[in-house]
């Protein structure tokens, strides 16, 4: 017996988009904002704070959130979760984060990669094209800097041809 991955993840998914009580009209989700295409995101944070800003945020446009907090438990939570898109902090313990995206990549994982960093960008945009990493965001330290880089990709980033 088949099982149609399609029909699955629509029957999953449409319930989070369906949530519009107690919504601002300026709320990331509501019917006259856009819809994302990333509906389920893996975040790879160590730092508590960080990651519940990031989650929050996601929340807010409808998405399923994980966390993996140390670079050894990321390649499991990524096929445990199976994540629409995987955020990655360049500065994890142990392995930097276009090491973890190498490995994800190597692991043929085909889900995009963000990878954000504090400390400069052009040291990870020497990595982005052989670790497989499909955006970077330099936010120096500010969380609000961050948030807005990431709202400003969420914009761009409408469902197209993607069942909900």
């Amino acid at each position: 017996m088949s099982i149609d991955t399609k029909q699955f993840r629509a029957s999953v998914v449409q319930p989070l988009f369906s949530r519009r009580k107690n919504r601002s009209s300026l709320s990331p989700d509501s019917d006259s904002g856009c819809q994302i295409a990333y509906p389920r995101v893996l975040i790879v944070e160590y730092r508590d704070d960080h990651y519940v800003d990031l989650r929050k945020l996601f929340e807010s446009y409808g998405c399923q959130v994980s966390r993996a907090a140390s670079s050894d438990v990321v390649s499991a939570e990524a096929r445990i979760f199976s994540p629409d898109l995987i955020l990655v902090c360049e500065r994890m313990p142990g392995e930097s984060g276009c090491l973890i995206a190498c490995k994800l990549r190597f692991g043929r994982l085909k889900q995009p990669i963000w990878l954000y960093t504090a400390t400069g960008q052009h040291g990870c945009t020497d990595w982005q094209e052989w670790s497989g990493i499909n955006e970077v965001f330099f936010y120096a330290g500010r969380l609000g800097r961050l948030r807005e880089l990431l709202q400003r990709q969420l914009k761009f980033r409408p469902l197209v041809g993607r069942p909900i």
